[in-house]
């Protein structure tokens, strides 16, 4: 059977999300985008013009109706990942529910992007005939993105007032103070404030209201996150799933499919949750640490503790979240774990983090963060391909969950590849030791020399081993010759000094920089180790 077919997509979720630089308008962005299919295109859109869809019926259904009742004029296929599939009978005008659509998000959300496709999708004939009209819709929306650069706000001349918080035209006044102050601010920002004002917090806190118990509240701004002053450092965290591409390739049918997409929505959002417990686990024992600042928001008996993390995005296999700068590392680590646990649905993941001061360009971050997360997978793509030639196995079958950091200050080049090259290059090779692997259950038992406990193993133990003056002095060493290197031990080992021994890292303790193969190039984690001393929980707890 075929049936009419527009496939919609949300462009540039990251640029749309990330273009202020407050946090209260990158979560009303990330609440837009989460709703606005659900609450644009269905509530917004085709209820108004007479289809009479239930908002979320889609999830529970477990056929598509439109096959076998000719009554059915529209059904919403599946909502996620930044698209919604919405099938229609044959004889229904679909141009209309285009034109609808982009009209009510460039009045309501200006700066949103959008696309669509129309075409046709075969349902019911088997896998091929499925994947080959749907692959086809794909090809189109990507054609019509290709082609059309729609103009969705008001361009910046230089001769209108600039926004404060995104540099754009600045067009409408902001007279309840949603901004801070009563001021011009750009239209597209005043709804994504509006939207966090009255809508993200209450749904972000009721998505999780079980875990927080009443007791916690997710922060609305930076200097919120339990940063202490003099280390006032936050880190974003961009997570993405490993091969979910081949996993919906692989899906036979529609309903398989959206079983598939539902699974992995849920899995993200447990997992998440799994987060936020050991969170509040230790919450109480960090209050007491000076190097946790939380702060509590309201007064008397209805009081809550911020928590020092806050999701931006949440849904399917790509997660994005804010958190303090300490304990970014191990909320990584812990979260890739908890989605690779063979619970339903079992994904090996990589992060990107990037640490940085909150007055650093939040956009700025994020991108550093994307690039981090791609060095972590090509990583894992080159385990995969290793794994696939030696034990046959598919790429999909094997776990191979990495993660990578970058520490951003100052004026920096745009890429990491050049950063890396300009001010992590010693005389034996490159200082980053990085990307690292996270170990679990799931994981197969290649390069444990990259196993990212054992950096944090090595943090942990390296200002108990030498002094902080010694420590400072091994970070300059580290980028000198080896005769500086072996004099720097030698004076260590004569002092009283040691460095920390660290079980799969002992030549390291010897050498200072060394090569697991003569193939490869040489690496040290020193240099890891000495900017991370005060990224990690220094309670000595490594995970929960």
């Amino acid at each position: 059977m075929e049936v009419k077919a527009i496939l919609f997509d949300t462009r540039s979720i990251q640029q749309y999300i990330f273009a202020g630089n407050k946090l209260k308008t990158n979560i009303g962005a990330s609440y837009i985008v989460d709703r606005l299919f659900s609450d644009v295109l269905i509530d917004g859109v085709l209820n108004r013009l007479g289809y009479g869809i239930e908002k979320d019926a889609w999830k529970t259904s477990s056929a598509l109706a439109i096959e076998t009742d000719a009554s059915v004029r529209c059904e919403v296929g599946y909502i996620g990942g930044g698209n919604a599939l919405v099938l229609f009978q044959p004889e229904e005008d679909t141009a209309v529910v285009i034109r609808e659509f982009t009209r009510e998000v460039l009045l309501k959300y200006p700066g949103l992007l959008t696309g669509a496709a129309a075409g046709t999708l075969c349902l019911g004939e088997g896998k091929e005939k499925f994947q080959s009209s749907l692959d086809e819709l794909y090809k189109k929306l990507k054609e019509n993105q290709n082609r059309y650069a729609p103009v969705t706000k008001i361009p910046y001349t230089g001769l209108t007032v600039p926004c404060k918080i995104s540099g754009g035209t600045a067009d409408i006044w902001d007279r309840n103070k949603l901004s801070g102050e009563k001021e011009f601010v750009d239209a597209g920002i005043m709804a994504k404030l509006q939207e966090t004002a009255l809508m993200a917090k209450d749904a972000m806190t009721e998505r999780f209201h079980d875990i927080l118990a009443g007791k916690f509240a997710f922060p609305d701004s930076l200097e919120d996150l339990g940063q202490i002053e003099t280390e006032d450092y936050v880190a974003i965290v961009h997570i993405d799933g490993n091969n979910m591409g081949i996993r919906f390739g692989a899906c036979k049918d529609f309903m398989e499919r959206k079983k598939l997409s539902l699974a992995v929505a849920e899995k993200c959002q447990k997992s998440f949750g799994k987060l936020l417990q050991s969170i509040i686990s230790e919450y109480d024992a960090q209050k007491e640490n000076k190097s946790f600042g939380f702060k509590q928001c309201g007064q008397g008996e209805g009081s809550k503790w911020y928590l020092p993390i806050r999701p931006l995005i949440l849904g399917g296999d790509d997660v994005t979240f804010v958190c303090m700068g300490r304990m970014a590392l191990e909320y990584t680590r812990r979260y890739i774990s908890y989605m690779e646990a063979d619970e339903g649905v079992r994904i090996d993941c990589c992060g990107g983090i990037a640490i940085l001061n909150t007055s650093y360009p939040f956009f700025r971050g994020y991108e550093m963060a994307e690039q981090l997360c791609g060095e972590a997978k090509k990583c894992s793509r080159r385990e995969k391909k290793m794994l696939e030639d030696k034990e046959k196995k598919k790429a999909e079958d094997i776990s191979s969950s990495w993660l990578d950091f970058a520490l951003l200050h100052g004026e920096q080049a745009p890429d990491i590849s050049d950063i890396r090259s300009q001010e992590y290059s010693g005389v034996l090779g490159n200082m980053h030791f990085g990307p690292y692997k996270v170990f679990t259950p799931a994981s197969n038992s290649a390069n444990k020399r990259y196993d990212i406990d054992k950096l944090l193993a090595g943090i942990r133990l390296l200002p108990q081993a030498m002094a902080n003056n010694k420590i400072k002095e091994l970070r300059a060493v580290l980028a000198r010759d080896a005769h500086a290197m072996e004099r720097f031990v030698e004076q260590l080992c004569r002092n009283g000094g040691s460095l920390p021994l660290i079980e799969g890292w002992e030549s390291y303790s010897q050498q200072l920089w060394c090569r697991e193969a003569e193939a490869q190039e040489m690496a040290t984690p020193y240099v890891d180790m000495i900017e991370m001393m005060k990224f990690t929980d220094d309670t000595g707890r490594l995970s929960v």
